[in-house]
């Protein structure tokens, strides 16, 4: 008896988007949801003669094409993965070969196949950020990320900047966001965009991450400038436990053991704080 395969819906903001800009045929759209996406690849547990992680490839017209998918269940779907790696589409293609090109999400309808003459054009490159001038060093990090396709190094910088939050509720495109800015610079670009000024509040980024409404909102850093980012709602914890993960790199070492007995006697008089953006600013 032939297993039934269940028809393939979307299960998050990013594959709903994706439904939306691959039935208008609006490949630019496509391409711009990808790129500020957590996408999954699939990972398998090293063997004991090979400790390499695996890159799962499909050929296509003899061109070797590295499978990567928009949610765990996608990947279920196509792949008996034993988990799978958290990437960006800018990570990937970092690492990706030259001569390889990338398959995002094969045999479902929001399948996306970039070839590999295409696959670095299609992300920012440093021309693109020519005429942009930051306004502070958060502004110049996160140009330099972008440019440089460094995932990681962007959402160290993201989690511990300060922002810029209008307190009214916006729409862009249709869709609710929280908008932030890294300067005033950037808000002020924007509001050539609206009516009306709209009043604004400066906090941490993680202030506003622990506030988040629900995941139907997104998060959207400078938007309309060339150092724009937009995030699903449902991107808002991996944020927030990357915070903490980072919080806990900064944090010094344990001190010598003669010393580690001292504070262990005299814990009761040490001050605690559980404020990430503390920590974030090197306190507590």
């Amino acid at each position: 008896m032939e297993a039934t395969v269940t028809p393939w819906e979307p299960v998050n903001d990013v594959e709903r988007d994706l439904v939306v800009a691959t039935g208008a045929g609006d490949l630019q759209r496509v391409m711009s949801i990808l790129a500020s996406a957590q996408l999954y690849l699939p990972g398998y547990r090293p063997s004991a003669s090979d400790e390499r992680q695996r890159i799962v490839t499909k050929e296509r017209d003899g061109v070797p094409y590295v499978l990567v998918f928009t949610s765990p269940e996608a990947l279920h779907r196509v792949i008996p993965a034993d988990g799978w790696h958290p990437v960006t589409l800018a990570e990937l293609v970092r690492r990706t070969p030259d001569g390889w090109g990338v398959a995002v999400d094969p045999v479902t309808p929001v399948g996306v196949v970039i070839p590999p003459d295409d696959l670095k054009a299609l992300l920012p490159q440093p021309a693109g950020m020519a005429g942009f001038v930051p306004a502070n060093d958060t502004e110049r990090l996160i140009r330099e990320a972008l440019t440089e396709l460094a995932g990681d190094v962007l959402l160290d910088v993201l989690v511990t900047a300060r922002v810029i939050v209008p307190t009214q509720a916006l729409e862009i495109d249709g869709v609710p966001v929280v908008a932030v800015f890294t300067s005033p610079d950037r808000y002020d670009d924007f509001l050539d965009g609206l009516p009306s000024p709209v009043p604004t509040v400066s906090m941490d980024l993680v202030a506003v991450l622990r506030q988040w409404p629900d995941e139907e909102h997104r998060l959207a850093v400078n938007p309309g400038s060339p150092i724009a980012i937009v995030l699903g709602g449902d991107r808002v914890p991996g944020l927030l436990a990357h915070a903490v993960e980072l919080a806990q790199r900064r944090r010094p070492a344990r001190p010598p053991l003669v010393v580690a007995a001292f504070e262990e006697e005299h814990e009761p008089d040490l001050p605690v704080s559980d404020n990430i953006a503390d920590l974030l600013r090197g306190g507590g």
